[in-house]
């Protein structure tokens, strides 16, 4: 099962919150294969039903770079050409590990064809499907069971959630589920360490694997990095609390305190009350820091050394050093320059621009990327109020979904007027969550306002908020949740009230 007992509404110092222990369970391991299974159906079934597979259907088909990286890849030219079949030299434009995915289909089922597509589409709806169980997950250790059911079928169900599993062949699948691995995964470091103070092996293996997703995680999608000092910040500023929460017990009553750190069982949350065992008494506050601080440390070593053969590749074949990808330079002038609407106007891209594509191919990737830098930054000093202006223009993009206009027009049964729905419903939840203070919402707020920092510099799509919907829809579920108790809490009263009256009116004289 997975552990969890929620303690709705636990008070302490004015703390609000909801968190997790394993004297019970949630959910059983059959109910979540079962909930990702149905996912699982419900994408494969529109994918063959709607055959968003055939290249003559427009339905937002999402091809591009990865899959001429991966045609170059099985041609032997290697991580080469991502604007067409003809050779360009090696590139960076995109992270590595998803085109050897696809290259890897490429070459068991052939490049672009119907199979090598279905079987991809299949791979990333298996992807979508599991994103289900870091949903519960998290709602174990933050929302709540209700909120987590709610917002698990929402995702099983809704069309929209499905969509880009079905329909674009990127890793925007792959990064949703990533995403909510790494968020679930630093809602249990704090606990994982505090049972472990000391170092001992089991938190050195936590620390590790953290360190180690995040670096796989980089090299699918680089920017997910968003959320690693959001994770890492909030898990020090959760020990933080702990420790000075027992502190405070401490010295309230320390002859209790003492005779409980001494009797203190091995699962700490499973006792009723595990704020009071959370500070390692006979260490000192420095040694509390420094024990703090290793975990984190540890974890962003081990990320380092996971993206560091890319990075000494990008090294070796461009003569500099280029980071997971080298891209941003040519995004960001898409979205900056003067007349622009914010919006990346493809016309200006290499893949769909013979001009830009001739200079790219001239000029070698890093130079293209530099010379686009250059005019983008030049373009902010020159005029920073437009670019000021374009910025705020691409926040309200982001959300409203408007870049659908820009685009094939997408057909109804993926209702995607439930975007701006979804955007409209996530302020009020945000708000509830943070004056009811539930557990982590410190790291809910700060994911969903770093997350789409890139794009408000750059320019934005539909797509790239998939990534981070899985947090919206626990949050925008847990205020459902919410309401729904409340509305209950007033009908109950006045139903009782009206069967009183009703008694009392038929006693007889």
């Amino acid at each position: 099962m997975i552990t969890a007992n929620l303690e709705l509404e636990q008070k302490s110092q004015g703390r609000v919150g909801t968190r997790v222990s394993a004297s019970a369970g949630f959910y059983k391991w059959s109910t979540v294969f079962w909930m990702v299974l149905i996912a699982f159906a419900v994408r494969v079934s529109l994918l063959l039903l709607l055959r968003t597979y055939s290249f003559e259907r427009a339905d937002d088909y999402g091809v591009g770079e990865i899959n001429n990286i991966a045609a170059s890849i099985v041609k032997g030219l290697g991580f080469s050409s991502p604007f067409g079949s003809e050779y360009t030299g090696p590139t960076s434009w995109v992270a590595p590990v998803y085109p050897y995915i696809v290259a890897l289909v490429f070459r068991c089922f052939g490049i672009m064809t119907h199979a090598s597509i279905i079987f991809i589409f299949t791979v990333q709806s298996l992807f979508s499907a599991l994103t289900v169980v870091p949903i519960l997950g998290i709602a174990d250790r933050t929302v709540g069971r209700r909120a987590g059911m709610w917002a698990a079928w929402t995702w099983i169900l809704f069309p929209w959630f499905s969509k880009w599993a079905v329909t674009w062949l990127w890793e925007v699948s792959l990064s949703a589920l990533l995403f909510s691995l790494l968020f679930w995964y630093a809602l249990y470091l704090p606990e994982a360490l505090n049972r472990n103070f000391k170092p001992g092996m089991e938190l050195f293996r936590n620390s590790i694997g953290f360190g180690a997703l995040w670096g796989f995680a980089l090299l699918v999608n680089p920017s997910l990095a968003t959320l690693l000092p959001v994770s890492l910040a909030w898990c020090c500023y959760e020990l933080h609390l702990r420790k000075k929460e027992s502190l405070n017990s401490l010295r309230k009553s320390p002859e209790r305190c003492h005779s409980e750190a001494r009797r203190v069982p091995r699962n700490p949350s499973s006792i009723s009350n595990p704020e009071r065992f959370l500070t390692p008494f006979g260490m000192t506050t420095k040694e509390i820091f420094l024990q703090t601080l290793k975990p984190a440390l540890t974890s962003l070593l081990v990320c380092v050394i996971v993206i560091s053969p890319w990075l000494l590749r990008n090294r070796t074949v461009f003569g500099h050093w280029v980071f997971l990808r080298s891209n941003f330079g040519v995004e960001f002038a898409l979205g900056n320059y003067h007349a622009s609407f914010g919006r990346g106007w493809g016309g200006k891209h290499p893949s769909g621009n013979l001009k830009e594509y001739t200079d790219y191919k001239q000029m070698g990737e890093v130079a293209y990327v530099q010379s686009k830098q250059k005019l983008a930054m030049q373009f902010v000093r020159d005029s920073p109020v437009e670019f000021l202006t374009l910025s705020a223009k691409r926040v309200l993009y982001f959300w409203d979904g408007s870049a659908m206009a820009y685009h094939v027009a997408l057909p109804w049964y993926w209702v995607p007027s439930s975007y701006a729905v979804i955007s409209f419903l996530l302020l009020p939840a945000i708000l509830l969550a943070h004056r009811r203070k539930i557990h982590a919402w410190q790291m809910f707020f700060g994911a969903l306002l770093l997350y789409p920092l890139p794009y408000y510099l750059t320019y934005s799509q539909t797509r790239y908020r998939h990534v981070i919907e899985p947090i919206i829809l626990l949050l925008i579920a847990y205020a459902a949740v919410e309401a729904f108790s409340k509305l209950t809490s007033f009908i109950r009263p006045a139903d009782a009230s009206a069967t009183l009256s009703t008694a009392t009116k038929i006693q007889p004289s």
